[in-house]
């Protein structure tokens, strides 16, 4: 057991410690030698997986959960200043730390890198922490592996590996020696305000890395490739497809087994040919470059880069194949950004020999009102397309657009057919009376409750057509 503290505190809870992000820190902190416990609204499979190494955890939030014996309580930004566990806290005099606070203290044990990104976070997380399999690194993800069916891999080495979330502007916070950036989109309005806001914490995120440490950039976002110009004080190096990155994806190709890449440098020296990567998409060749230019860096071996890479499993819900019944494949994703949605159905259509239905679940309407436009533009690539009701996330609507708006404002602005959607027989009938060819793809987006949908209608599916034959 690691006990690294110069300090032995009896016990630490954690509010909202079923949370993905949460329960990674509740698995390093009880390894470490803590006594850790929480509270949650609801099980999951985190908590779950949590009381499997005998973390304590209660379902609701209490004010008798919270004792004098408690020496820090961690909460996430998500949490209600009202919170009867965060009040009690405060009467006790407990200190508070919030989830960002809490990991950066963690990442001070350690060499560290940081993931961040609009989008492609955790796959680059997890593509990361697996090509250092060599200096068995310590790994916080915002997803589950599919390789463990874990969030957080405990290694014994001395570097960390985190996603660092930008969605409360925290990540500026965290103590990088290595800072990856894979790309920067209007995301998180809600909190920032403006594109500007966004752009400026990345910058801030960027100059924070160490001054022994370096920033990896992805040189064909534009916004990102101009922060390189920018970093003067911060040692940077870029990787993409475009000339003038330093490391480049020089040759791509993708067949049903994933995808294979050469990687060549700005004058075009090959440093790899032919490394295959059992993923789907160019922007997953992008996320493994930039694995394979940290791990060039930290000096891991060539062969263990191209092995690892070879037998790489991916993150749950990032392209997870749910079922094929009736020659038609079913795929949930958990994409819910129009840049995300784009890419998985750009991915999905050339794997696809039929047709292509997508089923959209927005995640929020601030997010749906803010890039209405832009989620329209992102489904036309679509054969069929259904829309569900708005998944809150504790939202209400206040006047925002709704998914009628949606599938109203798709038809009349693209001339294609949108149907929405509010119950699993309904979308199951729907599905049935397309009579879809061989080789046809059901791709479930949103980063709501979908997932469970991705699951269930297969085999709704499967018994409609039984009935019917």
């Amino acid at each position: 057991m690691l006990n690294i503290s110069p300090l032995t505190i009896s016990k630490i809870h954690i509010i909202g410690i079923g949370g993905i992000g949460m329960s990674g820190i509740a698995k390093v902190l009880a390894h470490m030698g803590y006594q850790v416990q929480g509270s949650d609204q609801q099980l999951s499979a985190n908590i779950e997986r949590l009381n499997e190494q005998e973390i304590d955890v209660k379902i609701g939030h209490q004010e008798n959960n919270i004792t004098s014996d408690i020496e820090a309580i961690v909460y996430s930004s998500a949490v209600d200043q009202n919170n009867p566990e965060l009040i009690a806290g405060k009467k006790l005099g407990i200190p508070l730390l919030k989830r960002a606070e809490m990991l950066s203290e963690l990442m001070r044990f350690y060499h560290t890198i940081a993931i961040s990104g609009s989008h492609g976070k955790t796959t680059t997380t997890s593509l990361i922490g697996h090509v250092l399999k060599d200096i068995s690194p310590t790994v916080i993800n915002g997803g589950v592996a599919n390789q463990d069916g874990s969030n957080v891999q405990i290694g014994s080495g001395q570097w960390m590996v985190v996603e660092a979330d930008e969605s409360d502007a925290t990540f500026v916070r965290v103590p990088a020696t290595v800072g990856v950036v894979t790309n920067i989109d209007p995301e998180h309005l809600e909190f920032y305000g403006s594109f500007e806001s966004v752009i400026d914490h990345f910058k801030q995120f960027i100059e924070g890395i160490a001054f022994y440490g370096f920033a990896v950039l992805c040189y064909d976002h534009t916004e990102v490739r101009n922060l390189a110009v920018q970093a003067i004080d911060t040692r940077v190096i870029t990787y993409g497809f475009e000339a003038g990155a330093d490391y480049q994806i020089c040759r791509f190709q993708s067949d049903l087994t994933g995808i294979y890449f050469d990687v060549c440098t700005q004058d075009k020296e090959i440093v790899f040919e032919n490394i295959f990567v059992p993923l789907h998409g160019k922007h997953n060749a992008l996320n493994a470059l930039a694995a394979v230019v940290v791990a060039l860096k930290l000096r891991v071996a060539p062969d263990s880069i191209r092995k690892q890479l070879a037998c790489f499993e991916g993150v749950r819900r990032r392209f997870s194949k749910t079922a094929i019944t009736q020659n038609i494949q079913y795929i949930d994703d958990y994409a819910h950004h129009p840049v995300e949605i784009k890419a998985v159905i750009e991915t999905a259509k050339p794997l696809t020999k039929g047709k292509l239905v997508v089923v959209f679940q927005p995640h929020r309407y601030s997010r749906l009102d803010s890039l209405f436009e832009n989620f329209l533009d992102s489904m036309k690539a679509s054969d069929h397309l259904f829309v569900l009701p708005v998944y809150e996330a504790g939202e209400i609507k206040n006047n925002r657009k709704d998914h009628v708006d949606f599938a109203q404002a798709y038809q009349s602005e693209t001339g294609g057919i949108c149907h929405t959607i509010d119950s699993k027989n309904q979308l199951a009938h729907s599905i049935c009376e397309l009579n879809l060819p061989i080789g046809s793809t059901v791709l479930f987006v949103g980063a709501g409750d979908i997932t469970k949908w991705a699951y269930e209608i297969p085999s709704l599916v499967e018994e409609k057509i039984g009935q019917s034959a």
